[in-house]
């Protein structure tokens, strides 16, 4: 079962120890060490990733902090605009949101993340996903990012104040320009 699904998916071309290096000599342990995506073929990502809030807490071994797999899958990884992989538009915000609310909060005036998945899920770029099914509209991780998300007081985030109207004029092209134009760009 499990090479059935390798063979479906992203990493089809690759030997076991590619990922497992652990694996090499024979017979392996049956737990094999988690995968952590640090060799030649996702530099870029992890980079990104190591920068991220979401490394911060797997740095800090926060128990519900995401790894690749978290938001990719493992033997299971299919490219991002195939229906089925985790990260295809329809699929990526219950990733994001599953997490999210699993993980809420229970102290007052800290980060809702609850409430602001529920906000997405009301506003237009919800709305246009979900109901419509509408693949073009705004994810999480068009707005936060995907590998390096940040805290939005953080100058290189995306949803940085000051980077808003870029983050937005990605999509919103023309509007982006009217802004820049205007009194407040």
């Amino acid at each position: 079962v499990l090479s059935e699904t390798i063979k479906q998916g992203m990493h089809k071309s690759l030997k076991c120890i590619d990922c497992h290096q652990d694996a090499e000599d024979l017979p392996h342990t049956a737990n094999l060490q988690p995968v952590t995506c640090n060799n030649q073929c996702h530099v870029d990502a992890q980079e990104k990733f190591a920068r991220s809030i979401h490394a911060k807490a797997l740095n800090q071994h926060d128990p519900n902090a995401p790894t690749c797999a978290s938001c990719h899958g493992t033997h299971d990884i299919l490219p991002p605009d195939h229906r089925d992989s985790l990260t295809y538009p329809l699929n990526i915000i219950k990733v994001c949101s599953d997490c999210h609310q699993m993980h809420n909060p229970s102290k007052e005036n800290e980060w809702d993340p609850g409430r602001h998945m529920s906000s997405y899920l009301e506003s237009t770029h919800g709305e246009a996903l979900v109901d419509s099914g509408l693949i073009a509209a705004a994810t999480c991780a068009d707005c936060h990012g995907n590998h390096e998300v940040l805290k939005s007081d953080q100058p290189e985030s995306k949803v940085y104040h000051e980077n808003i109207p870029n983050t937005c004029g990605e999509c919103h092209q023309g509007i982006v320009e009217t802004y820049q134009q205007s009194i407040h760009g």
